[in-house]
């Protein structure tokens, strides 16, 4: 169908096996419960990347 995006959202679990980290520890940062407002905002914000982008990018911050 033109017009139509198959792109696969990214799931909390994806965030936790890239960051490595728990998917509970995912959760609990997209809830606002062990992290900063800003902590949500950047999840919110990758979520909204390719998914090849969100990798390279927590592969960066892993190596920083």
């Amino acid at each position: 169908m033109a017009g139509v995006s198959h792109e696969r959202k990214i799931t909390h679990e994806d965030i936790s096996k890239w960051a490595g980290v728990k998917k509970r520890v995912v959760d609990e940062w997209m809830r606002g419960a062990v992290a900063p407002p800003a902590m949500t905002a950047i999840f919110e914000l990758l979520s909204k990347l390719p998914e090849d982008d969100v990798h390279k990018i927590l592969e960066f911050w892993k190596k920083q």
